[in-house]
This record gives C-alpha cells, structure tokens and sequence, in this order.
C-alpha cells in the first residue's frame, strides 16, 4: 500500500540526493547475468529505468559510482513507460510489500 516515488527525468549523476543511503540500489541490464530471482532485497529497493535505447556507458558508470547493481529483467527490452510498472509487479511478485 506504498505508492512508489516517480521523479522527473534527471540524469544519472544528480541522482544521488534523491536516494535513501540504504536502500538496494539496481538498474536493468539486459547484458547482467544477475537476475532479480538471485538477489534478496536489504531494505528499500530503489531501481533505476533508462531511456528508450538505452543506458550509454558514461551513464551506467554514473550509476555504479553510486552503489548500483546491474540487474537483468530477461532477454526483453521494455518501453520505457511499461517497464518502471513490469519491474514493480516482479519485485512485489517476489519479495511482496519491501518497501519499494
């Protein structure tokens, strides 16, 4: 019964301000052999979706400065606008009400 924050577009780097300090941290990969079934959550989960075409390396290295870990979603790639809600459901899916 959480609703999820949804921010503005900002870029990678000016995320920082916006994180809880302990909360787990992920970005979707399609190129990670980590999946969501792999890792448990510590906290809140805060995760990170990338624009259509994808995150450029400048920006993944951004990210991973900061904590992040890449985190495969399976061999799709999702819009943008579907795969924030997709991602969502597979967290409440596995993990049911982490504070997301």
């Amino acid at each position: 019964s959480v609703v999820p924050e949804i921010t503005d577009i900002i870029s990678p780097s000016a995320l920082a301000p916006l994180l809880d300090k302990d909360a787990m941290k992920i970005v979707l990969d399609p190129g990670s052999e980590v999946t969501l079934k792999a890792i448990q959550p510590t906290a809140a989960v805060c995760y990170v979706i990338g624009p259509e075409g994808g995150l450029d390396n400048n920006e993944f290295e951004a990210l991973l400065a900061q904590g992040f870990r890449r985190i495969s979603f399976g061999p799709r790639i999702l819009r943008t606008e579907t795969a924030g809600p997709a991602v969502l459901s597979a967290l409440q899916a596995l993990w049911g009400d982490c504070s997301v």
